[in-house]
């Protein structure tokens, strides 16, 4: 568990610096507010998987996975992302090109 703990961080703070430094030198602005919120979500998720534990892993992992994919759709895409994603799910339903 130490292991994973430690590389898991090693992993986060390598991105952290890395998203500094081209923020830096390309001078990208990113929403920063938007990230937080989807590190805090991904947090939660985690916490509802470990509460829902009792349960079998496979049933709380696909109820904390599910809640995540609704947080997401509903509160952190913007209307034109998610009709990007509805028009390419139509598309794979109905056969077709996805680019137009």
């Amino acid at each position: 568990m130490g292991a994973a703990t430690a590389t898991t961080a090693a992993r986060v703070l390598f991105v952290i610096i890395a998203v500094y430094l081209i923020r830096k030198v390309v001078a990208i602005k990113f929403d920063t507010f938007w990230f937080i919120k989807i590190g805090a979500l991904a947090g939660i998720s985690a916490m509802l998987f470990y509460v829902l534990s009792f349960l079998n892993h496979y049933f709380s992992s696909t109820i904390a996975l599910f809640l995540y994919v609704v947080a997401v759709i509903k509160y952190l895409l913007t209307k034109e992302d998610r009709n990007y994603f509805i028009s390419i799910i139509k598309h794979i339903i109905h056969g077709g090109s996805i680019i137009e």
